[in-house]
């Protein structure tokens, strides 16, 4: 494993360390479903190919965590690279060891919802076919979950495909309204111009793959699919306009961009993005006062 290690002035009631990974993207398929779903079958024969060192990464992350007994895990979402009974059954299975004896928060990624990687456009009916599986295989509740350690408030948001909708911005102000020191764990990083860079020219050109871009920034994207499906709704701007307004905010985490990041999402807010969890890379965070 490589660890990334970051300091995150956060209120805390005394210092403790945590465990932050994302994008494990597991492409498993039983020999059950291939029979049944021969489309899945070649799906994961396909997909393995693209994360040749997911299967390693991911065992050497699962005993990274059994070695560190007790220690806060946040995950960032995509742990499955697309919606099949056996990456459901290796999620439910390491959400259910790790949550023996420590505290666990998830917030899901547009993978996990992903029946067979791009065969259609990717919203909320999309998302309505495989929730209830992936919900029964999670850790917290999808929309929106929080939980309290040291301290400090943990909010999981599900921004999966780049939107925040009312019901969620609504509960996130009623997290906020508590006063605790507050971190915000989601998928999609929102919009950092230096970050915005970065997975540019990761992509070349293509789009940034950030949450909250500008119409001005969106219109550079040469992927025009891509730019209509990160543009924000008004929902979302206003509630990036929250997160700005919030004072009790101390930080945000995510994951999605398959590179590590420390950066500022606003004055005095760190924004840490961690590694691709299928190149064996994590985020070690330690929060303090």
């Amino acid at each position: 494993m490589r660890l990334e290690s970051v300091s995150l002035s956060v209120g805390a009631e005394a210092p403790f360390r945590a465990l932050l990974s994302s994008d494990n993207h597991l492409c498993r398929c039983d020999a059950s479903e291939a029979a049944r779903d021969p489309r899945k079958a070649e799906l994961a024969r396909k997909r393995s190919g693209v994360f040749p060192a997911a299967e390693p990464s991911f065992a050497a992350f699962s005993a990274l965590v059994r070695s560190r007994p007790g220690e806060l895990l946040l995950h960032a979402g995509d742990l499955s690279d697309f919606v099949s009974g056996a990456n459901l059954a290796a999620a439910a299975a390491f959400w259910r060891e790790a949550g023996e004896g420590r505290p666990v928060l998830a917030a899901p990624g547009n993978h996990e919802f992903s029946l067979y990687v791009g065969e259609a456009p990717e919203d909320e009916a999309y998302k309505a076919q495989s929730a209830g599986r992936v919900r029964a295989a999670w850790p917290n509740d999808l929309p929106l979950a929080s939980l309290v350690h040291g301290g400090v408030l943990f909010v999981a948001l599900d921004n999966a495909y780049y939107l925040v909708s009312e019901a969620q911005r609504a509960a996130f102000r009623r997290e906020a309204a508590r006063g605790l020191p507050t971190v915000l764990l989601c998928h999609n990083p929102f919009w950092e111009e230096d970050l915005a860079e970065k997975t540019l020219a990761d992509a070349h050109g293509r789009a940034a793959f950030l949450c909250g871009a500008p119409d001005a920034a969106l219109a550079r994207f040469s992927d025009r699919r891509a730019a209509s499906v990160q543009a924000p709704d008004a929902t979302t701007r206003a509630f990036l306009a929250d997160l700005r307004a919030t004072p009790c905010l101390r930080a945000v985490l995510a994951g999605h961009v398959h590179r590590f990041h420390a950066g500022e999402l606003f004055p005095g807010v760190p924004q840490i993005c961690s590694g691709a969890g299928f190149r064996g890379e994590a985020t070690e965070l330690l929060f303090h006062d």
